[in-house]
């Protein structure tokens, strides 16, 4: 009640009401209305000065491993089998009690915080309204960048034995075959790419500018950490050469090597600009290399692309899926009939079937419907004869 009414022994309804309703508020910010606006001054002495920061830093640190901990192991089961024997043993019980611990903990702060607030009486004023995000220093800061480079630094140091290894070293270390190891992780590795440069920006961004020996040391961990984001970017990369090389190419691996694409010379823009003091100039330069992403889509046509290597792949005696083949857009359609000859049977027939069903339709008139690549697809389509031996076979219904 202090700030609600002046003689607590006379508080109104209304009062108790702004008073129950202030502490609800406190409780709900929790820790954040503890450390923003209490003083601290009492414990700043001596090593007690720099416990805060470590602790904060340590708690801004947790989530970061976990988050890349996480995706690395998925990614690799090498570094999946370290993580489990430093952290041995079932965590679930665990990581539910510190749950619990941690709802009556911040319950706990909230009501601290409304015990030691001894305002003047500013009315119908909420002391919400007071509140400000804490500050963040160079320690918090270096903690947390710190232990995300850690992470990477190890995940890099199991990847590089593969990379150089070959595939005794895959299968004698990770007990997968190249196929296998390829296909495991590769998108993991993205998501983990595409979360260190938020990470990085908000860490430029909170960081005090008026320590300049904390800002230089920020960016040479910055810098060091987009390194090794760029060597996971290359193993991501190598993966993905794997595992088209045994699969065949596909829509989803382009787009997906077309995000690698992108993250990677966003990383290049982020090292050129906010490492060097220009932050202003990052969100224009990396939505630039977006669209150059998307325009370099476009230029190399996926579905011809992916019709070309199939092609090719078929030349060389390998497995191709002519369902899959079927099912691709109207730009495939001239590659495939140009080079229909050369697939499997097995893959021929269900092209060319697929490819019978789709253009067998008389196409309508109207200008408006119109379509370069489907104009293409129907000149290649009149120009081939009928393929008897395949005209008993079902083919699929494309998509």
């Amino acid at each position: 009640l202090p700030w609600a009414a002046s003689d607590q022994q006379r508080a109104r309804l209304r009062d108790i009401g702004i008073a129950l309703f202030n502490t609800f508020a406190m409780v709900c910010a929790g820790p954040i209305l503890l450390a923003s606006a209490t003083d601290w001054t009492v414990l700043r002495a001596g090593r007690s000065r720099r416990a805060g920061p470590v602790l904060m830093g340590i708690l801004l640190a947790i989530p970061i491993v976990i988050v890349f901990g996480s995706l690395f192991a998925s990614a690799d089961p090498s570094f999946a089998a370290l993580g489990s024997s430093l952290f041995d043993g079932d965590l679930g019980p665990a990581i539910a009690h510190a749950f619990v611990i941690a709802g009556f903990a911040w319950v706990a702060a909230g009501l601290l915080r409304a015990w030691l607030w001894k305002p003047a009486l500013s009315g119908l004023r909420s002391p919400v309204a007071s509140l400000r995000i804490p500050s963040l220093g160079p320690i918090q800061i270096g903690i947390a960048v710190g232990a995300m480079l850690a992470v990477f630094l190890v995940f890099v140091a199991i990847q590089s034995r593969y990379l150089f290894g070959g595939e005794a070293m895959v299968r004698s270390l990770a007990g997968l075959s190249y196929a296998e190891y390829a296909r495991q992780g590769f998108f993991e590795m993205v998501a983990a790419t595409a979360l260190v440069v938020p990470v990085l920006y908000g860490a430029d961004a909170l960081m005090p500018k008026g320590n300049p020996r904390a800002v230089q040391s920020l960016r040479a961990l910055g810098s060091v950490q987009l390194l090794l984001t760029l060597c996971v970017c290359a193993s991501a990369i190598g993966r993905m050469a794997l595992y088209v090389g045994a699969y065949g190419l596909t829509q989803d691996r382009i787009l997906a090597s077309a995000i690698l694409a992108w993250l990677a010379a966003t990383i290049v823009i982020f090292a050129s600009t906010v490492l060097r003091g220009r932050p202003e100039r990052f969100c224009y330069g990396a939505i630039a290399a977006g669209f150059i992403t998307l325009g370099a889509l476009n230029a190399v046509n996926p579905d011809a692309l992916i019709a070309r290597v199939a092609i090719a792949r078929a030349a060389e005696g390998r497995d191709v899926d002519g369902a899959h083949l079927a099912r691709l857009g109207a730009d495939a359609t001239p590659v495939l009939l140009a080079g229909l000859d050369r697939l499997p049977v097995t893959a021929r027939c269900p092209v060319w079937n697929g490819l019978q069903q789709r253009y067998a339709p008389a196409e309508p008139s109207d200008w408006r419907s119109w379509n370069l690549g489907r104009s293409r697809a129907l000149a290649a389509a009149r120009l081939v004869g009928n393929k008897a031996e395949c005209a008993a076979t079902p083919g699929p219904v494309p998509e």
